[in-house]
């Protein structure tokens, strides 16, 4: 049996930056980074606590910059896709943006 063929959409482009993720029945974000990301979406590793959800909507703030104020462009709604186990500290999941961040429109 050989690779599983990549099912990805896009083309994704590995990049480290903090964001953080908000759940809707949280009190409080949830510190992530991202691990790679493209116009469609992101794959986070996010702090362990209660674990995401396949189906789950959630709201991500990327500090795209490393820039300490955050704007409402950079906030984006999204979808979790797939959700693997936590080690206790991370957590890996796939999240899909509900529209293309105008940020990310022309490839990041």
């Amino acid at each position: 049996m050989g690779p599983s063929p990549d099912r990805r959409r896009l083309p994704r482009t590995p990049t480290q930056v903090e964001c953080k993720l908000l759940r809707p029945f949280a009190p409080r974000y949830v510190e992530a980074v991202t691990v790679d990301i493209s116009s469609s979406g992101v794959l986070l590793l996010v702090e362990a606590g209660s674990p995401l959800r396949v189906g789950e909507e959630v709201e991500l703030v990327i500090a795209w910059d490393g820039a300490p104020l955050i704007t409402a462009e950079d906030t984006l709604a999204g979808v979790v896709v797939r959700a693997g186990g936590s080690d206790l500290r991370l957590q890996p999941a796939a999240i899909e943006f509900d529209a293309t961040p105008a940020r990310l429109a022309g490839g990041f």
